[in-house]
C-alpha cells in the first residue's frame, strides 16, 4: 500500500470514529434513564424492588414495595411497556407515577435529570480518544511500516468499543442499525489487527518468519464472528452497546491459535512476556473486574467503583512505556524530564482529588456511634453515642464526624506532602539554599590547592549544588575544568568573544555558530567572570539542569555570586602562586604588593550624585589595610574600608581571603549588619584568636538619600554637615571581627542612618591616618582633618584627599611610615536624582 493512500484511510477512520464517538456520548447524555428495578406484579401494574440512594426517585420519595399503576396518567401492561413510557419523555421533565403505598394510592413526581453522567463512562470515553490519537500519531509517523499500520488500524477501530459501554435504547431504524453495523466492524477490525500488531509489539514474536501466517486466521474469525453478530444485530435488535458478548464469542474461537502461536514465540518474547506482559494483562483483569462488579453488580452504586476504571489510563501509557523502551517501529521518544514533572504533578493533583473525594463520600454515609461524655446536672455520664436521645445526638454525631474527618484529611495532607517532595527530590526540583551552597564553595581554599585542582573542585561542586548535567571553566584561553560534559569536536576558544558582562543564555550569544556548538554539547548558560577593571578574565558555561527546567532570576543571582568568589579566588591564587615563588628570589614583596593593588579597586567611582577618593599606602611593600567599592546598580553603592591585626604578607593573605568573603555575601547579604554578622562567624571559625578584622561597612543609597553605617571597632569616620558647615568625629558602637561569637558581637553591634545632603561629605580611614607620628612623636590625630574638611569643604573629593595628604607629609617630615594608611573620601554633589533615572 502507498504511504499516501495509508494516510488518506488513516484519517478517514479516525474522522468516523471520532464523528460515532461523540455521537454515541451524546445519545448515552441525552437519554432519560430510571435506575431503578421493577417486576410485574400483575398486568396494568409493576412493584419496585430496588431504588437508587440518591436517584431522581429517591429524592422524590419513592420507596422499595410501591406499586406503580400510571406513569404520566398513562396505563401499561408490563415493566417493557411501562419503561418505554418513562423513556419517551425528555431530560428534564417531571414524571408523574400512580401508586398504592400500603394499599393507598398516593402521587409520586419525579423531577428527571437534564444529563446524567457516569464517571466511569467519562474514563472510558477519555482512553477512547487517547488510544485514537496514540494510534494515529504512530500511523502517520511511520506510515510507511507494515507493522506499525496494522498497530494504528487496530488502536483506531478498538477503540469504539470504549464509547460502547454505556447502554442506551432508541427505537429500531435504519439509521441505528447501520450504526450498529460500524461499532460493530470496528470492534472485529481492531481485535484481529491488534492480535496481528502484538506479533510485532513489542519484539517480534516469532524466530521464523513462516509463523507470521497465522495473522490471516485472526481476520478469518473476526469476520465470521462480525457477520455472526450482524445476523443477531439484525434478527434480534441489539442495541449498539451491547458489544461484550460478540468480543467474548472472538475471544473464545481464537484460543487454539493463541496457544499455538504460543508454542512457537521466541525465547526472547516468551522472557519479555513473562516478566512484563503477562503481569501488566493480569493486573488489568483484576482491576476491571473489581471496576465491573462495583459499577454493575453492587445494588449501591458509588465513586469507588467508578474509580477502577481509572487504570484505563495505563493501557496507553503502557504501550508508550513500550515503544520508548523497546524503540519499536524505530520511535526513538524523547521525554524531557520537565513534561514528566508535570504530568506526575497532574497525577498528584489527581490523586488529592480522588481522596477528597473518597474521604467527602465515605463522611457523608458515616453513622458514628464512639463513646462520648454527656455532662448533666454536675455529672459527667459516659455513653456510647446512639444512647443520647433527640437533636444532641444528631449535634454529637456530626461534631465527632467533623473531627473524625479533619484528623483523617490531616493525615492524608501530611502523606501527600511527603510524596510532593519525595517526587521534587527525584525529579531536582527541590529548593537549595543558596546561602548554605555559597558556604559550601567558601571551603574550597584557593590558598592550600593548585590552580588546575582549585578549578576542578569548583566546577565539581557548581554541577552538584545547581543539579547540573555538566560545566566547563575556560581560563588563559583553553578549558581548564570540565565536568560532565563530552566535547565531541574541540572547542577553539581563541576565537570565543562575549559582547556581555552578565549571565546569558547560550542562544544570547553574537556567534551563530558557537551558539549552535554549545548547544549541541549541552551548554545552556555563559558566565563571563569580571575582574575590578572590567575585564573577562575567565568564562563559565553552564549545562542545563537536571530538571530541565530553565534558569530563573534566584540562579542568575547565585551565579553572579560565584562569579564574585571566583575573581577574588583568582587574585587570591595568583597572590599566594606569585608570593610562594617570590620567596626564594629578591623583589617577592614587590610582586605582593602589585597582586594586592591590583585586587583593590584600581579608580574611584563617581556617580551623578556622589564621587569618591581613595588613597592606600601600606607601611611595607604589602599591608593588611583594605577597601572596596560593590555597586549594585546606578542608585546603591556599598564602600567598605577595613583593617587586619598585623602587617606584612600574612596580613596581606588574610585581606584577600576576607574581600573574597565579603564581594561573595554582599550580593545575598545585602544589609551591612548581616553581612558583618556572616563575616565574624566566619572568621571567628576559620582564623586564629589572635587575628582580627576592624571594619566600617556602609551603603549609600541615593533614591532615598541616606547611607546605613555600621563600623566593627574600626576608627571612627568624619561627617561634614553641608547645613550646618561643622565637620565632626562619629563614633558608633561596635567590637572588631574574629574575636566572639555571633551573640555577643551582635549585641554591640549598631546601625546608624544618615539622611544627607548635597555638600555632605564622609571621610572614612584606619587607624594609620589619626597614629601618623612627627619627629617629636606627636600623634596627627583627628583635628587637623577636621578644619582642613571644614575649610576645603566646597572642593572635589579628589582635591579635599590632595589636601588631606600633603598636610599628612608634611607633618611626617622624615619619618618612617609606620603602619599601613588608606582614606576615602566621598563627596555627595548636587544633581538633583531625578536627572539619573
Amino acid at each position: 500500500m502507498k504511504t499516501y493512500i495509508f494516510k488518506i484511510l488513516l484519517i478517514t477512520l479516525t474522522t468516523l470514529n471520532l464523528l460515532t464517538g461523540f455521537f454515541l456520548a451524546y445519545i448515552l447524555f441525552q437519554q432519560v434513564t430510571d435506575e431503578n428495578l421493577f417486576t410485574d406484579l400483575k398486568p396494568g401494574k409493576i412493584v419496585v424492588i430496588q431504588v437508587e440512594p440518591g436517584g431522581a426517585s429517591d429524592r422524590a420519595g419513592l420507596k422499595v414495595g410501591d406499586v406503580i399503576t400510571k406513569i404520566n396518567h398513562q396505563p401499561f401492561k408490563d415493566r417493557f411497556e411501562a419503561d418505554a413510557i418513562m423513556r419517551s419523555n425528555s431530560p428534564g421533565s417531571i414524571l408523574q407515577y400512580d401508586i398504592l403505598r400500603n394499599e393507598q394510592p398516593l402521587q409520586i413526581f419525579v423531577q428527571l435529570a437534564r444529563i446524567q453522567v457516569r464517571l466511569y463512562y467519562l474514563l472510558f470515553c477519555a482512553t477512547g480518544l487517547v488510544l485514537i490519537g496514540l494510534g494515529f500519531l504512530v500511523g502517520w509517523k511511520r506510515a510507511y511500516l507494515f507493522e506499525a499500520r496494522i498497530y494504528a488500524l487496530g488502536m483506531i477501530a478498538i477503540s469504539l468499543v470504549l464509547f460502547t459501554v454505556g447502554k442506551y435504547q432508541a427505537p429500531i431504524t435504519l439509521f441505528r442499525s447501520i450504526l450498529s453495523g460500524w461499532v460493530l466492524f470496528n470492534i472485529f477490525l481492531g481485535l484481529a489487527a491488534s492480535s496481528h500488531a502484538a506479533m510485532y509489539f513489542p519484539v517480534n514474536k516469532y524466530k521464523d518468519a513462516k509463523h507470521y501466517h497465522l495473522a490471516k486466521y485472526y481476520y478469518i474469525i473476526a469476520g465470521f464472528t462480525f457477520f455472526l453478530s450482524l445476523f443477531l444485530l439484525i434478527q434480534f435488535g441489539l442495541p449498539a452497546g451491547v458489544s461484550n458478548l460478540p468480543i467474548l464469542r472472538y475471544l473464545i474461537l481464537i484460543i487454539p491459535i493463541s496457544i499455538y502461536s504460543w508454542l512457537k514465540t521466541s525465547p526472547e518474547y516468551r522472557k519479555i512476556a513473562w516478566r512484563l506482559l503477562i503481569p501488566v494483562r493480569i493486573f488489568f483483569i483484576i482491576i476491571f473486574s473489581f471496576g465491573i462488579y462495583f459499577v454493575f453488580f453492587m445494588q449501591q452504586k458509588s465513586i469507588s467503583g467508578d474509580l477502577f476504571f481509572l487504570t484505563l489510563f495505563l493501557i496507553p501509557l503502557f504501550d508508550i512505556y513500550l515503544i520508548q523502551k523497546f524503540q519499536v517501529f524505530n520511535i526513538y521518544l524523547v521525554i524531557r524530564r520537565t513534561g514528566l514533572y508535570r504530568l506526575v504533578n497532574i497525577g498528584f493533583m489527581l490523586l488529592s482529588i480522588i481522596l477528597f473525594l473518597a474521604l467527602v463520600r465515605t463522611l457523608t454515609y458515616w453513622e458514628v456511634n464512639l463513646p462520648t461524655i454527656y455532662y448533666h446536672a454536675g455529672a459527667f455520664d459516659f455513653l456510647w453515642t446512639k444512647d443520647i436521645p433527640g437533636e444532641k445526638q444528631v449535634i454529637l454525631q456530626k461534631a465527632m464526624v467533623i473531627g473524625i474527618g479533619i484528623f483523617i484529611a490531616f493525615i492524608i495532607y501530611l502523606g501527600l506532602l511527603h510524596l510532593k517532595t519525595w517526587v521534587d527530590r527525584k525529579f531536582y526540583r527541590e529548593k537549595y539554599n543558596y546561602r548554605k551552597a555559597l558556604s559550601e564553595f567558601l571551603k574550597i581554599v584557593p590558598a592550600s590547592l593548585n590552580l588546575g585542582t582549585f578549578f576542578q573542585k569548583f566546577i565539581e561542586k557548581l554541577v552538584e549544588i545547581m543539579h547540573l548535567k555538566g560545566a566547563f571553566l575556560i581560563y588563559n584561553k583553553q578549558v581548564i575544568a570540565a565536568h560532565g560534559i563530552r566535547f565531541e569536536m574541540p572547542l577553539d576558544v581563541q576565537y570565543i568573544q562575549l559582547n556581555h558582562l552578565t549571565p546569558v543564555p547560550v542562544t544570547h550569544l553574537s556567534q551563530i555558530g558557537l551558539q549552535k556548538y554549545l548547544k549541541q554539547i549541552g551548554v545552556e548558560f555563559v558566565v563571563p567572570v569580571i575582574n575590578s577593571e572590567h575585564e573577562i578574565v575567565a568564562i563559565l558555561f553552564c549545562g542545563e539542569k537536571r530538571s530541565e527546567s530553565n534558569y530563573n532570576q534566584e540562579d542568575v543571582e547565585f551565579l553572579l555570586a560565584i562569579a564574585n568568589y571566583l575573581v577574588i579566588s583568582l587574585n587570591q591564587l595568583e597572590l599566594q602562586l606569585e608570593v610562594q615563588e617570590k620567596e626564594r628570589i629578591e623583589g617577592e614583596l614587590s610582586l605582593a604588593r602589585k597582586i594586592q593593588r591590583n585586587s583593590l579597586p584600581m579608580s574611584d567611582i563617581s556617580l551623578p550624585e556622589l564621587e569618591t577618593a581613595s588613597f592606600f599606602e601600606p607601611a611595607s611593600e604589602v599591608g593588611g589595610d583594605y577597601f572596596d567599592y560593590i555597586q549594585l546598580n546606578h542608585q546603591s553603592l556599598g564602600i567598605f574600608i577595613g583593617d587586619v591585626s598585623g602587617k606584612g604578607t600574612s596580613a596581606a593573605l588574610h585581606v584577600a581571603k576576607i574581600q573574597g568573603i565579603i564581594r561573595s555575601l554582599f550580593p545575598i547579604y545585602r544589609e551591612p549588619g548581616t553581612l558583618f554578622k556572616n563575616l565574624n562567624e566566619r572568621l571567628y571559625l576559620d582564623t586564629p584568636r589572635n587575628t582580627f578584622f576592624t571594619a566600617i561597612g556602609s551603603i549609600f543609597d541615593l533614591k532615598n538619600k541616606e547611607v546605613q553605617l555600621v563600623r566593627a571597632g574600626h576608627s571612627p569616620f568624619i561627617y561634614y554637615n553641608a547645613h550646618t558647615n561643622k565637620a565632626q568625629q562619629m563614633v558608633g558602637k561596635g567590637i572588631g571581627m574574629g574575636l566572639v561569637h555571633n551573640g555577643l558581637f551582635a549585641q554591640n553591634l549598631k546601625i546608624q542612618v544618615i539622611h544627607f545632603l548635597p555638600g555632605d561629605i564622609f571621610l572614612f580611614f584606619t587607624d594609620g591616618l589619626e597614629e601618623m607620628m612627627d619627629a617629636g612623636h606627636n600623634l596627627y590625630g583627628n583635628d587637623r582633618v577636621l578644619h582642613l574638611i571644614e575649610k576645603s569643604h566646597d572642593h572635589s573629593a579628589r582635591e579635599i584627599r590632595e589636601a588631606i595628604i600633603k598636610n599628612l607629609w608634611e607633618f611626617k617630615g622624615a619619618q618612617p611610615q609606620h603602619d599601613d594608611i588608606t582614606l576615602i573620601v566621598v563627596k555627595i554633589l548636587s544633581n538633583k536624582l531625578s536627572e539619573i533615572l
